[in-house]
């Protein structure tokens, strides 16, 4: 159990050296991400490209295929079948202003420039 904890907090580490925030430079935190993915067992190149691709369309209803949850429109949960309402209870749902929300979601900002940019080079 408390190995398990222990990976589970080398994976945050990770996970900061790949936002570039970790450490005050970009190489640092490049090599710290390299080092803790021998112990999290997880290869930071991947995690690093997968998470900016999270961050770069989470939100974003016409890119719903690239993040963990999936989102639904207040139309789909509303003509969702039962089973749906029974398995996605505790998953947070748009309201009304899911079209608006969608309007402000944008590809600007730097994470998602950042996660654009290696969007093209995956094994770079």
């Amino acid at each position: 159990m408390l190995l398990a904890f222990a990976t589970v907090r080398l994976y945050v580490l990770q996970h900061d050296c790949g936002h570039h925030s970790l450490f005050a430079t970009r190489g640092i935190n490049d090599l710290a991400g390299y080092l803790l993915s021998v112990f999290s067992l997880t290869p930071y190149r991947v995690m690093q490209y997968n998470h900016n691709l999270h961050h770069a369309y989470l939100g974003n209803l016409d890119h719903r295929e690239t993040t963990e949850v999936h989102t639904m429109t207040l139309r789909e949960w509303r003509e969702a079948g039962w089973w749906t309402a029974a398995a996605l209870p505790a998953l947070p749902q748009p309201g009304p202003d899911a079209a608006a929300r969608r309007r402000s979601s944008s590809i600007s900002s730097p994470i998602a420039g950042r996660a654009t940019r290696a969007r093209s080079a995956p094994g770079a």
